[in-house]
């Protein structure tokens, strides 16, 4: 607030009532864009996606096919040129391995939105 003290929270996504698959359970890091865009990535579940916070709509653009297995940690590059690439970190350590897992590894998606700039 005006005078420093925190203020109330707003969920902007998700459903604190359901575990269900679809469901925002087991998130674990998030990075958000310039436009305002919140990517999260979704340990349990082993996706990437996209929340718009104006209307809590999720879209994902990563699963377990794509290679994930248990992401972690997600940011956007700050270099120069490297602005719209989204590196995240699999952590790659509760079983079962997905088939398609790339194991431990820092992946990098272009998510064709410049990251917001850690001021």
């Amino acid at each position: 607030d005006g005078d420093g003290a925190a203020g109330i929270p707003e969920v902007v996504a998700g459903d604190a009532s359901t575990c269900e698959p679809g469901a925002l359970f087991g998130l674990d890091g998030i990075a958000v864009s310039a436009a305002g865009d919140v990517f999260a990535l979704l340990v349990m579940q082993n996706q990437l996606v996209r929340i718009d916070p104006d209307t809590g709509e999720v879209e994902t653009l990563l699963t377990e096919e794509d290679g994930l297995w248990n992401p972690s940690s997600l940011a956007f590059g700050t270099a120069e040129g490297d602005t719209q690439g989204l590196y995240l970190v699999n952590y790659a350590v509760l079983p079962p391995a997905p088939e398609s897992n790339v194991g431990p590894a820092v992946l990098k998606l272009d998510v064709g939105v410049e990251g917001r700039p850690l001021d």
